[in-house]
């Protein structure tokens, strides 16, 4: 495609940018975006005290607003995309996202950071920085009865495994609860004067938790799952340094380690958790993304890059370099393209196969979340307290290019195309916008 030979005007300043809806402009920073599983609504919180539902295929107009007594610090719909949990800064909520009913209430005047929803839809668990645990029915009603299951030190984390046998809980000082949700049974791994800041599940297989140590360096700790007996806590494994990202491969069986390395050296570490073995050790991190599909991660830094390599790291490509500090990253569900967030405000999307930058868009200020749609077709993104807008956007490079013909009424300058697509090649997209008192003349 040939770029247009003429010299064409810089574009406006704040043109009409190509996105679906600049859909929210709160009170402050953005804290959580998350779309429903079945794609028909966004959710988003802020620290303005309000969380926001859109249903997507109703011209996006604001479904309703959730009022909280504090910032919203974590939001999950349940399996079905019937429910949303919010937790705040002083407990946490269920509601029913057709009518706005809150259906439940955890408030101890403590933060909820972590809310997790069983595969089956069953169950919400909640945990608070003043160590409370609660599961309780998603449709409402009384907590289950679950003894012994607070902990003495605030939750870092609560979720549970794929196919809905444990429950896992993390606290910030180092116990590790295990809990067997066939009869809410736990085993209990204390390992004292750690920070447990990372922990999840890789599928139904492991529970993996990166463990920072007051003294010396991070450790991955691991427990096997596979077997019919309580979880097995298997060695530990030291990357060499601080732990400050986590993330698994689809297969269950390798863990992503981003690290913090002395002197601003960050590394990431693939470990194969059936052995412990350390598969691959790549520059970049802390921010970590391990692709749905195939063997890909990719790692960003804070001075700028952005690199792409397979699980053994046999095959590395930097992506971006220098392009300000990486806040966060995420492969589109078919692992076709990465979205990369900085906090200089800039996303951009780039190609995986070819590292084409095909789309960019750009906040005001820093870009603090981002998520994909569950089939991959849109985007959202949200700002930090110099921007505070969520925008939703189209991962379709021709169809933002369509977009941006409807606002200028015009053909895309380069400057717009800069602005907008990055480095994928100029084209000329738009019909000839004419005047209404001026018509075309016939061959």
């Amino acid at each position: 495609v040939e770029v247009p030979r003429e010299e064409r005007p810089e574009s406006d300043p704040n043109p009409r940018a190509p996105v679906r809806a600049a859909i929210s402009n709160g009170k402050d920073e953005v804290t959580t975006v998350a779309f429903s599983p079945d794609g028909r609504f966004l959710a988003t919180g802020s620290r303005d005290h309000r969380t926001r539902i859109f249903p997507i295929r109703a011209g996006l107009a604001e479904l309703r607003w959730l009022p909280a007594p504090a910032e919203t610090l974590a939001l999950a719909f349940s399996p079905d995309g019937r429910y949303l949990g919010v937790g705040d800064g002083t407990g946490a909520a269920v509601y029913d996202i057709s009518s706005g009913k809150q259906l439940t209430r955890l408030g101890h005047g403590d933060g909820v950071h972590s809310i997790a929803f069983s595969p089956d839809k069953r169950w919400v668990a909640f945990g608070d920085d003043q160590g409370t645990v609660e599961v309780r029915y998603a449709n409402g009603g009384d907590a289950i009865p679950t003894p012994g299951m607070n902990l003495s030190e605030p939750v870092s984390n609560v979720s549970f495994s794929a196919d809905g046998r444990f429950l896992g809980i993390s606290g910030l000082m180092g116990t590790i609860r295990l809990v067997t949700t066939a009869n809410w049974q736990h085993s209990d791994f204390v390992h004292a004067d750690e920070n447990v800041f990372v922990a999840g599940f890789s599928d139904s297989l492991y529970f993996v938790a990166g463990a920072e140590p007051y003294t010396g360096d991070g450790v991955i700790r691991r427990w096997q799952l596979d077997s019919q007996t309580s979880p097995r806590e298997l060695p530990p494994i030291s990357p060499g340094h601080w732990i400050r990202g986590l993330s698994f491969a689809p297969d269950g069986r390798h863990a992503v380690v981003g690290t913090n390395a002395p002197e601003d050296h960050p590394e990431v570490v693939v470990i194969q958790l059936d052995t412990g073995q350390e598969v691959a050790r790549l520059p970049g991190g802390p921010v970590v993304a391990a692709s749905r599909r195939g063997d890909l991660i990719a790692t960003g830094t804070a001075y700028g890059t952005v690199t792409v390599a397979t699980l053994s790291g046999r095959r590395q490509r930097n992506l971006l370099d220098r392009v300000g500090r990486v806040a966060t990253l995420a492969f589109s569900p078919d692992s076709e393209l990465l979205a990369v967030g900085d906090g200089d405000g800039a996303v951009r999307v780039l190609r995986v196969r070819d590292g084409v930058e095909a789309i960019r868009i750009t906040h005001n200020g820093g870009v603090s979340v981002l998520a994909f749609s569950p089939d991959g077709t849109l985007m959202a993104t949200g700002g930090d307290t110099r921007d505070r807008s969520v925008r939703l956007w189209s991962t379709d490079a021709d169809r933002l290019v369509r977009d941006l013909c409807t606002g200028p009424g015009r053909n895309p300058d380069l400057g717009d195309w800069r602005r907008f697509f990055g480095n994928l090649a100029w084209k000329r997209t738009c019909p000839v916008w004419l005047p209404k008192d001026v018509s075309v003349p016939e061959k």
